[in-house]
């Protein structure tokens, strides 16, 4: 039996290679050995164990797709392909590692791989305990790693390697739709009696205008020959102004994108010189305030350098009155002290003054390569405003001709343009029909959302049963682990896919269990909420009442609705408390 491809796995040409063959003893050691010589070897977090192991080789993309992209781009893609065998295999225990191609010998492989330099492959040792049965399983193996691939890359490598993600395919199957619905509809146009009508009736005016200009010799201008033109010539000329019309959208596409970009080189200018200014000002509040610490300074040490010359003199003054030095060379020791506090000061100042002249020449540097980004990005301006113009000036011209082609075309066709008109008409109220059913469907699942958080808002004030349910229901039917309770913070884990809820019991539980099912399962809210059955879940907290109230069950039984059932609920519990509190002995 054949299996289709899908357009994205067609363009990647993705391969994986089984082996057939489960290694164990030497050989799974020298497998596991050959593996952890290569590149970037990555395993899971269980263990491999005793058992044999298969051996999977992976090429993602082929060797002409990989050498189209950056450095960067590829190693993107590297990474990818190993978080994708990470989540494929994690659970059956296993370890990887990347080789490159260009590793390789000039020896030829079968099954796709070639003597080839480019690009790289995976080699997986995965537990036995994973079973691959045939062709459809590897056709769904090489599907995923596409897919996931498409889905975690970004636009410009998908535009580069051709593929398309989730949301890209499914616009381009509206649009398939939407091309469907418009031929269709122009089909039963042509076959629509009106129609083929006033197609009769105008060709029939047609001949006759031409036998009449004919007949008086009269030359025909050029709206005169669109006359006689046939379909193909008329054809012709529709297709000519619709190329004009795609290209003057390319044009004013192109426009928009350079207006864009002068806007942002204008918001980046502006904010390197608010950048600049307030760099100013800060230098300069920094720059007066070391000044006045370096005057203050200097103060002090002039005055501490002063006392200290005083002091000598005084000593100096002891010995001359002792007699233990002349008058002359008193007059000489205090000359030269009082010189060398003189240098000392003088120092200190100059030491202060090369400081802030520093500061100032590094904010000057600083200031005029500010000023160089801004002169660049300045001229870069100036060249997208002139591509701009020459785009400008293009389109002018371009809106001339099909101006032009417009007057010469629009005579002819006015029946025409008027029952498209009418089937555009038929388009959009279809298209608003459409997202009024979207909207609808919107509102169905946010009431639903409401009711089920109601039920488990009242359900935690009646012992939690209908909660443990839903827990245990979720757990068992996409494979997750919940927990609750303990002082570990509300968490989600993808890799170990388990769920823990602080307090279950409180309003914001439901929504946490919902977002961690939505991450774990990559499946939407929608899906999530229609595998919930209301219905159900409201039967388990009704039987909780029940069990604790039972003489509750009577006028419980008769509510129509989940709101009814909580107030009536509240109010037998009222009542029922009152009574007890007036049969209650006194103390």
């Amino acid at each position: 039996m054949r299996y289709s491809e899908s357009k994205n796995l067609k363009q990647l040409k993705t391969v994986f290679k089984d082996t057939q063959k489960i290694y164990e003893g030497q050989q799974k050691a020298a497998l596991i050995n050959y593996v952890q010589k290569q590149h970037n070897v990555f395993e899971s977090d269980k263990k491999l164990g005793d058992g044999g192991v298969h051996h999977y080789i992976i090429s993602p993309l082929s060797p002409e797709s990989y050498e189209k992209l950056s450095p960067e781009q590829k190693k993107i893609m590297e990474n990818e392909s190993i978080q994708w065998c990470i989540n494929s295999f994690n659970r059956y225990g296993f370890i990887g590692a990347l080789e490159f191609n260009s590793d390789k010998s000039d020896k030829e492989y079968s099954n796709g791989f070639k003597n080839v330099k480019e690009g790289f492959h995976l080699h997986l040792a995965v537990s036995q305990k994973y079973k691959i049965r045939g062709q459809a399983d590897l056709l769904s193996l090489r599907e995923s790693l596409a897919n996931h691939l498409s889905n975690n890359i970004d636009r410009d490598m998908r535009t580069v390697l051709g593929v398309k993600n989730k949301e890209e395919m499914e616009q381009h199957r509206r649009e398939g739709i939407s091309r469907t619905q418009k031929k269709n509809a122009l089909e039963n146009l042509r076959n629509d009696p009106e129609y083929i009508e006033n197609d009769k009736a105008i060709k029939e005016l047609n001949g006759e205008l031409s036998q009449v200009f004919t007949i008086l010799g009269v030359k025909h201008t050029l709206k005169n020959d669109l006359i006689t033109m046939n379909k193909h010539e008329r054809y012709n000329i529709l297709n000519r102004k619709n190329a004009l019309k795609n290209e003057m959208n390319s044009i004013k596409s192109d426009i928009k994108g350079r207006q864009n970009e002068i806007k942002f080189i204008d918001k980046f200018i502006k904010d390197e010189q608010e950048k600049m200014t307030s760099t100013e000002k800060f230098f300069q509040s920094e720059y007066i305030e070391l000044k006045c610490f370096y005057q203050t300074q200097m103060m002090g040490f002039s005055y501490w350098a002063d006392g200290q010359h005083g002091w000598f003199k005084k000593i100096a003054k002891d010995r001359l009155n002792n007699k233990e030095i002349s008058t002359s060379e008193f007059l000489s020791q205090v000359a030269q002290n009082k010189s060398y506090w003189a240098w000392v000061k003088s120092d200190e100042r100059k030491r202060h003054q090369i400081i802030l002249k520093q500061r100032r020449s590094d904010f000057k540097a600083k200031l005029f390569e500010m000023g160089k980004i801004i002169s660049e990005r300045g001229r870069d301006r100036l060249a997208v405003v002139a591509i701009v113009t020459i785009d400008k000036k293009e389109l002018e011209k371009r809106l001339a001709q099909y101006s032009e082609i417009g007057t010469k075309y629009n005579s002819h066709y006015e029946v025409f343009l008027k029952r498209i008109e009418q089937i555009n008409q038929e388009i959009d109220r279809v298209r608003a029909k459409k997202l009024k059913l979207a909207q609808s469907k919107l509102q169905k699942q946010n009431k639903k959302q409401h009711l089920i958080e109601k039920i488990l808002k009242f359900d935690a004030t009646v012992g939690g049963k209908g909660f443990e349910a839903l827990k245990q229901g979720m757990e068992k039917k996409y494979q997750v682990k919940i927990t609750q309770g303990g002082t570990e913070a509300d968490s989600i884990n993808i890799k170990t896919k388990s769920i823990h809820i602080k307090k279950p019991k409180t309003e914001g539980a439901f929504a946490h269990l919902l977002r961690g099912i939505m991450k774990i399962t990559q499946m939407s809210e929608n899906s999530i909420l229609n595998s919930l059955k209301t219905k159900n879940l409201f039967k388990v907290v009704k039987e909780s009442v029940f069990t604790q109230f039972p003489q509750f069950k009577p006028s419980l039984e008769q509510t129509q609705s989940v709101d009814d059932f909580i107030v009536i609920f509240g109010k037998l519990k009222e009542v029922h408390k009152k009574r007890e509190e007036d049969y209650s002995p006194s103390l």
